[in-house]
């Protein structure tokens, strides 16, 4: 995220943040930082000098304003997603920007292992999911321009090679190395530039 953004200085929200781990890292660098989650974080944003919301309208009361909101891992989990989206955009400044990380349905481990992936990536706690397709089109229809959209892929090539082989879950500290860690990279690079990595990470603006 950071090639592509600029924290400092910046006012800084993470929508579900937990117990604030990222914040703390930003937190050398912005000029302010908060957190949003549930009441059972507030102890351990505020302990760490951040300022702490338990729901977004507790932000539009307030009328504050970020230069940079995180929300990673999040999208897919919400009821409401489009509503979810809209306030966040309220809350932006008019030069912010939102940063969200958000799983690829059309991923290379679906492609290959189909049913065998799916089997372990359906989770209940996941209301929707997403493609590039359908994202580039919510965005558009919520009038966000996207500053940047790139492919993350969270595992290695090495791993992929594995879980085609078990067509099961594969631990990282399980995995065999078939491909030296040059090839492997280039591997995972070629898989995130076509969009087919397990992520994709979106940077909005107004």
């Amino acid at each position: 995220i950071e090639k592509y953004i600029n924290f400092k200085n910046k006012k800084v929200l993470e929508s579900n943040c937990g117990s604030g781990i990222l914040i703390n890292y930003l937190k050398k660098k912005s000029s302010y930082t908060a957190g949003l989650d549930n009441k059972l974080y507030e102890n351990f944003i505020k302990k760490n000098g951040h300022s702490f919301y338990s729901s977004i309208n507790d932000i539009l009361a307030k009328k504050t304003k970020f230069d940079a909101i995180l929300s990673l891992s999040e999208l897919e989990h919400k009821i409401n997603p489009i509503l979810f989206l809209k306030n966040l955009k309220k809350i932006l400044s008019s030069n912010g920007k939102l940063i969200l990380r958000i799983p690829n349905y059309n991923n290379i481990y679906k492609f290959l292992l189909g049913y065998d992936f799916l089997k372990y990536d359906f989770r209940n706690s996941h209301n929707y999911y997403f493609s590039e397709k359908n994202l580039d089109i919510i965005f558009s229809k919520l009038n966000f321009k996207i500053i940047k959209k790139v492919g993350m892929n969270e595992y290695s090539f090495n791993h992929l090679l594995n879980y085609v082989k078990t067509k099961k879950r594969v631990d990282n500290k399980d995995v065999l190395n078939f491909l030296n860690k040059k090839r492997d990279y280039n591997l995972v690079s070629n898989i995130e530039k076509n969009m087919i990595s397990t992520s994709l990470l979106y940077i909005l603006k107004k």
